[in-house]
């Protein structure tokens, strides 16, 4: 997927699960290793402690080529998501997010339903 640099981790959280065709109810969080080798995570909104993830924008975020994001969906069930920077480029006129290629099926959010 193409995105641009300024949207929010709130943002990329809505485009993921667009996608996947999954529901909007339930919280999650990003987690993923800082250029420092910390590991920060920012958190739906609803959670006590931030940072949250309407806070933070993807471009703002220092990752490097090949590096990870975790998206974790649905405390629950624990739906997790790995997002890989594969590359940068510019992207002056993308004004929405561009699906570059799919898989296979996405899975169903509640299979037993």
């Amino acid at each position: 997927m193409q995105l641009s640099a300024s949207i929010s981790l709130e943002q990329l959280s809505d485009i993921i699960l667009d996608v996947f065709n999954f529901d909007s109810r339930h919280l999650y969080y990003f987690s993923y290793t800082d250029f420092t080798g910390r590991q920060r995570q920012f958190s739906h909104s609803y959670f006590d402690e931030g940072p949250w993830v309407y806070n933070k924008q993807i471009g703002d975020m220092s990752l490097k080529l090949g590096q990870t994001i975790t998206f974790i969906y649905d405390r629950g069930d624990a739906w997790q998501f790995n997002i890989v920077l594969e590359s940068i480029q510019p992207t002056d006129n993308l004004t929405h997010p561009i699906l570059l290629k799919s898989q296979g099926q996405a899975p169903e959010q509640y299979p037993e339903w």
